[in-house]
């Protein structure tokens, strides 16, 4: 069986997270995206703003998906800010996106899929998780 989940934010909504302490940014972020946003924000802060926003919309993308698959499966599931912090987007060889999910709890879980696009105003994620069940 297939979850999908879609999310889309407004770029703006991040600007302003360069005052916010790493400490703050881990609440919401894994400590990977931590360090890569302050490596950005040295480099260019549009940059670092988009980065922030992709990465917020994939964590609620997946978690919209994971939610509607653990709801299948009768299942407890865990909270937005347990699971954005334990998740992360990484790179595969080719430098397609990856979604990250070795500290979740996830054993019906068959296959994850994650697609990001930005623009100016907006950035958009949307999730696949494939169940074996």
């Amino acid at each position: 069986m297939t979850f999908v989940g879609v999310d889309t934010v407004k770029n703006s909504r991040f600007v302003h997270w360069n005052r916010y302490s790493d400490h703050q940014l881990r609440r919401v972020l894994h400590s990977v995206e931590v360090i890569s946003y302050r490596e950005l924000l040295i480099e260019n802060e549009k940059k670092a703003v988009l980065y922030l926003a992709s990465r917020f919309a994939v964590k609620e993308a997946f978690f919209k998906a994971y939610s509607s698959m653990i709801d299948h499966h009768g299942r407890p599931k865990l909270p937005f800010l347990t699971i954005s912090q334990r998740i992360f987007v990484g790179h595969n060889d080719s430098g397609a996106p990856v979604l990250n999910l070795e500290q979740m709890p996830l054993d019906s879980l068959k296959n994850c899929s994650i697609s990001i696009a930005h623009e100016t105003c907006c950035s958009v994620a949307v999730v696949t998780l494939e169940s074996i069940i």
